[in-house]
């Protein structure tokens, strides 16, 4: 065999294992970041993460020059690399922009709308720059029925996160028109949102990178990271899980449609549905009755 195919094997080979050492620096790194805001240390949080957006931005930006003999396959895995770290400065921007906002005033099903609107302004950039197509991020509605049957099993996985987190409800009370717009809102800026920066632009971006056993393992793993904030180690594992889950539907599906709103129901269960009693459920139920007869 000629140097030149060596070359291009050795290239490959260690810019794979560059960009794996980088994949994990990087989690390690969210993960300080992530424990120094669950401490209340916002500061510190802050700084970290602002570090860690610096760093990414640097290993984004950067080029390989091309060598003779090998430069094709070293150029692509360093192009992945690239992808990989464009990818990841969305983690480190969310953060950022969730603690620089001033927020604390306003009322939180606020939140959702405000800091969702500036994810997906970063995703939209992040999608722009690295050229990924709608299909390379799973923004497909292949097989329909089944991406709505598999919408279901969010409520189970409320359920279950219900009974580790124990959380108060989003709204004061069950009433039609604040349970549509919390229920809008969980929908739109944690399902959809989470599912595209996790499952669709990150998950792809990993495959790249590294491979397709890897992406799922790895963007659990971040998407686990991110909810440190709970103090809750049965949560993380749970969390984890779930992101494989949805990791894998997605590879199987090649669409985000399902974990979107399996994602959206999950949530809008564990903080609209399963916090109030029936009794309270069934009032609504029954004037929501009530009127349909009426008419």
């Amino acid at each position: 065999m000629s140097p030149g195919f060596f070359f291009k094997v050795g290239g490959f080979v260690t810019g794979r294992i560059q960009s794996r050492g980088f994949a994990l620096w990087f989690a390690g790194l969210l993960a300080a970041a992530e424990l120094l805001i669950s401490r209340a240390d916002y500061g510190a949080g802050l700084a970290a993460h602002g570090g860690i957006l610096f760093w990414l931005l640097l290993r984004a930006s950067r080029r390989r020059p091309a060598t003779a003999g090998g430069e094709a396959a070293v150029e692509s895995v360093c192009d992945s690399d690239r992808l990989l770290a464009q990818a990841l400065l969305l983690l480190p921007l969310i953060r950022i922009i969730s603690l620089v906002m001033p927020l604390s005033r306003l009322p939180l099903l606020t939140w959702y709308p405000i800091v969702g609107s500036a994810v997906l302004a970063a995703c939209w950039g992040v999608v722009r720059v690295s050229r990924l197509q709608p299909a390379e991020i799973a923004l497909t509605t292949r097989r329909p029925l089944l991406q709505l049957c598999l919408a279901l099993i969010g409520f189970g996985l409320g359920y279950v996160e219900f009974q580790i987190l124990r959380p108060q409800p989003l709204i004061a009370a069950v009433e039609p028109v604040s349970l549509a717009l919390a229920a809008g809102n969980l929908l739109l800026f944690t399902g959809f949102t989470e599912e595209l920066v996790f499952r669709g632009i990150i998950q792809t971006s990993v495959e790249r990178a590294l491979n397709r056993n890897w992406a799922i393992f790895y963007t659990s793993l971040l998407f686990a990271l991110l909810h440190l904030g709970y103090q809750s180690i049965p949560d993380l594992l749970f969390v984890f899980a779930v992101g494989c889950l949805f990791g894998k539907i997605v590879q199987k599906t090649g669409s985000l449609l399902g974990v979107t709103l399996a994602h959206g129901l999950t949530n809008i269960s564990l903080y609209l549905l399963w916090p109030f009693p029936p009794e309270s459920w069934a009032g609504v139920l029954s004037k929501w009755l009530e009127g349909i007869i009426m008419q």
